[in-house]
């Protein structure tokens, strides 16, 4: 019964986090007042009560350290796409970090708890080797990042680039960057783009 209770409080708190942690669409937070957010808090509710079964001293805390690195990253990341600031001085930045931290701990438990269970259950019956575990782990990560790379492939278009694009046009090869990224960013931006009609991607 408790544990039932102190989920459900920890979920409450996550979600109004994670509320603020999401962009909004057309200003209007997605996770609130909605029949959408409800399906969202069961689902947050039964995952921390699930993670209560599993759970150990060494990985609470291990957990809850990095689950705050990644909550504090979230929050800042945030705020400083929303408003240009981290917020850091502001009451409601540490309760979204605070809120957030057993969510991101939560799920780190629930990870290293699969790990754990792929390397005792594996189909050899055999524990996997510190260097597969290694690989597997940084496989699965480089995976998750091969998405965003595409989605701003070559890179941003910030007010840097703008120099770079003069260097691949004008032949230049300067040492304030590498000839190799100037060559691709000009590549993409100028070539590509004179074929597609236009700079922007």
């Amino acid at each position: 019964m408790y544990l039932k209770f102190f989920s459900g409080i920890l979920a409450f708190f996550s979600m109004a986090a994670l509320e603020r942690m999401i962009l909004r669409v057309d200003g209007l937070p997605i996770l609130s007042n909605s029949i959408f957010s409800i399906f969202i808090f069961a689902a947050v509710w039964k995952f921390f009560i699930s993670v209560f079964k599993i759970i150990n001293k060494r990985l609470l805390f291990l957990s809850l350290i990095l689950g705050g690195i990644f909550s504090t990253f979230m929050v800042f990341g945030t705020n400083i796409f929303s408003n240009e600031e981290t917020g850091i001085t502001h009451a409601k930045t540490w309760f979204n970090i605070f809120g957030g931290t057993p969510f991101f701990a939560a799920i780190i438990i629930w990870l290293f708890n699969k790990f754990e269970n792929f390397n005792v259950n594996s189909n050899s019956n055999k524990s996997v080797s510190t260097k597969k575990y290694f690989l597997i782990s940084w496989t699965l990560i480089f995976f998750a990042w091969i998405p965003p790379l595409f989605a701003q492939f070559p890179g941003i278009y910030a007010y840097d680039s703008i120099s770079y694009v003069c260097f691949y046009i004008e032949d230049i090869v300067h040492m304030m960057v590498t000839p190799v990224y100037t060559a691709v960013l000009g590549f993409f931006t100028v070539t590509i783009g004179n074929l597609l009609g236009s700079y922007e991607r």
